[in-house]
C-alpha cells in the first residue's frame, strides 16, 4: 500500500512542477579516457524547476544571499540525481549548487530542493 501512495505523490509532484515550473539545464562534467589524464566533457540535461524564493526573515543570520536561487527540481526528466558539482543553467545564468536536499520517502525520489548561486 505505501508504494501506491508514494507513486501517487510522485505523479502529483511531477504534474504540478510541469504545470508551474520553468525549463532549465543541469550541466554535468564527465570524465572519459585515461584516468591519469581524463578528457572532461560537459553533458547537458533538461529539467523543470520551480523557484520557491525566500523571505527576508530567512536571510538574517543564515548563509542565504539576496541573489541566491531557492527551488525544487523534478526528478522525472533526463537526470535522476543531482550532484553538488553540477551546474544549473537558468535563463543563461550559470549557478553552482550550494545545498541539495532530496525528498525521497520510502526510497522513491520525488524531487530535490536546492539552493544555488
Amino acid at each position: 500500500m505505501p508504494d501506491v501512495l508514494y507513486t501517487r505523490l510522485l505523479n502529483t509532484a511531477n504534474r504540478l512542477i510541469d504545470k508551474y515550473g520553468k525549463p532549465a539545464i543541469v550541466r554535468r562534467n564527465t570524465n572519459s579516457g585515461d584516468p591519469w589524464n581524463p578528457d572532461r566533457s560537459p553533458t547537458d540535461y533538461n529539467v523543470i524547476y520551480v523557484e520557491t524564493g525566500d523571505m527576508i526573515s530567512d536571510r538574517s543570520n543564515t548563509l542565504i544571499r539576496q541573489d541566491d536561487v531557492l527551488g525544487i527540481v523534478s526528478m522525472s526528466g533526463e537526470i535522476a540525481v543531482l550532484e553538488k558539482s553540477d551546474i544549473l543553467i537558468v535563463e543563461g545564468r550559470e549557478l553552482e549548487f550550494i545545498e541539495l536536499k532530496p525528498l525521497n520517502p520510502g526510497g522513491l525520489q520525488l524531487l530535490t530542493e536546492f539552493q544555488a548561486r
